[in-house]
């Protein structure tokens, strides 16, 4: 897009993929003070992730945009995509610990 380019940081000052994706989770979660409930997929914390269908460290960031979710999960509960919990529940059978919560 023209302008576009303009518009961003200088390239000293941009986030990379893993440092902006802290950001959102274990480290705004610290900021809050909820650290040891959200933030980090762990045993005994809130499991609110989401299912997406692109590996987003494998691709350019100008491919990011076109990622797509396929299921939100909020405190163990799947909100948004059943139908890709079900696709995709076999992949997790490996795990025996792993329980999903009421749906």
């Amino acid at each position: 897009m023209p302008g576009e380019e303009e518009s961003l940081p200088p390239e000293s000052e941009r986030l990379t993929l893993e440092d902006a994706l802290r950001a959102y989770t274990i480290d705004a979660a610290y900021v809050i003070g909820a650290d040891d409930i959200i933030g980090s997929v762990e045993v005994g914390k809130r499991a609110d992730m989401i299912l997406i269908d692109t590996d987003i460290f494998s691709v350019s960031p100008e491919q990011l945009a076109d990622t797509k979710v396929l299921l939100t999960m909020m405190n163990g509960r799947v909100v948004h995509g059943q139908d890709a919990l079900d696709e995709y529940a076999e992949d997790f059978s490996e795990f025996e610990e792993f329980e999903f919560g009421e749906r």
